[in-house]
């Protein structure tokens, strides 16, 4: 009785709120945004909105990739298609200056899943033929073993197939410059070495390539052995944060990471993995634990944790997540999330001028100098029109 009372509540709540127009709203900014970026920040991976200027530091047109499922689900198909014809032009897609070092894990989670995004949607076979490329190239740079050779977290990003001459050489500039004495040597984080699954379990299912999916295997099964070794299930902490053999500076390599920066997506992906792939025991073991810890804890105070309550109701109601919940630990997960999105999510929205304000990166990638500069008056517009797209869940910095 108590599931057909909250549904007919649910659908009185949802019957007073006019959907449609906050679907035209939605609808509006999204076309705004897009044509803002075309204008003033085509080629560029962001637009920062105030000095109106394109931005580089990905060097792979991320809003562009990253708008495209997005511009197709509102119905937007003229902008659409100018943005495909524009991510597919024949110039080695998705490929970054050969001079460049950019992060792994934001081309992958922004290039290859923005292309997959706008595949899942569109049908569209010549994306996923291109995310595949890109993710040859993702995968052609990725070590083995997470402690040992994952140093550095930007790297050259040549295709070895195409272009074989050109990965050997970009290889071997990294890691003469990785050796070379006094180099910083970066350390990546949880999610960064643990946000890569999702993209490469759809290409696997997509492409019936099954290297992609061992890829993806391979990945998780470390960080599971080592969740193992930790506790599993009764862990009170959270996961190790940082990975990397010369990552042992500002004590690092103790650190931990939960559900904000460092830790976010990977936590989000242990659910969607399940989703997406063939079922894992150890990725359902290891979400039971995450899930038991968020019916009982407090959000950190970070807006990447605000996709937390999402997380639970989707866990909560998908049919293919691996655990057969019980209706009672559903209802307790959807009951959590509304919580989570009432108080924390409102609280931080409430906050937000202060915490871009005091934002430590005033130069840099995204628009954490403009906004430094702009009043607090502009804030919501800015918020609604800079925010093209978060198809695959958090993006980080930029927006996810």
């Amino acid at each position: 009785m108590k599931p057909i009372l909250i549904l007919a509540a649910l659908a009185r709540s949802a019957a007073e709120i006019d959907w449609s127009s906050r679907a035209k709203a939605v609808r509006g900014a999204l076309k705004d945004s897009f044509r803002a970026y075309e204008k003033d920040a085509t080629g560029f991976d962001d637009l920062a909105p105030v000095s109106r200027r394109g931005v580089n530091w990905l060097h792979s047109r991320a809003t562009l990739v990253d708008a495209l499922d997005s511009l197709y689900v509102v119905g937007l198909r003229e902008d659409y298609e100018r943005a495909v014809t524009e991510v597919l032009r024949p110039r080695l897609v998705g490929e970054p200056p050969f001079w460049e070092s950019v992060s792994v894990f934001e081309y992958h989670i922004r290039f290859v899943g923005g292309l997959l995004g706008a595949f899942e949607v569109s049908g569209d076979r010549r994306l996923l033929h291109a995310a595949s490329h890109a993710a040859d190239r993702v995968l052609s740079v990725l070590p083995r073993k997470l402690g040992d050779a994952y140093t550095r977290t930007r790297q050259r990003l040549a295709d070895p197939y195409g272009r074989p001459v050109l990965w050997l050489v970009a290889r071997i500039i990294d890691e003469v410059q990785a050796r070379w004495p006094g180099q910083h040597k970066d350390c990546a984080s949880l999610a960064g070495v643990g946000s890569f699954g999702l993209e490469l379990r759809v290409l696997a299912r997509e492409t019936g390539d099954p290297a992609y999916e061992a890829a993806a295997d391979r990945i998780f099964d470390q960080l599971h052995e080592g969740w193992a070794e930790d506790g599993g299930g009764d862990m009170k902490r959270w996961m190790k944060g940082f990975y990397g053999k010369n990552c042992n500076f500002n004590n690092r390599l103790h650190a931990r990471r939960g559900l904000g920066s460092g830790g976010d997506s990977f936590y989000e992906y242990l659910l969607k993995e399940q989703l997406v792939g063939e079922g894992s025991e150890d990725r359902a073991a290891m979400y039971d634990w995450l899930e038991g810890r968020l019916l009982r804890e407090a959000l950190p105070n970070e807006h990447l944790a605000l996709f937390a309550p999402g997380m639970l109701a989707l866990g909560a109601t998908a049919s293919r997540r691996r655990r057969s919940a019980s209706s009672t630990s559903r209802e307790r997960a959807l009951a959590r999330a509304r919580e989570l999105v009432d108080g924390h999510g409102r609280d931080w929205y409430r906050t937000v001028w202060n915490q871009i304000s005091d934002a430590p990166r005033v130069d840099g990638v995204g628009v954490h100098a403009d906004l430094r500069n702009t009043s607090q008056d502009n804030l919501t517009h800015w918020l609604i029109s800079t925010q093209v797209s978060l198809p695959h869940g958090p993006r980080r910095g930029r927006e996810r």
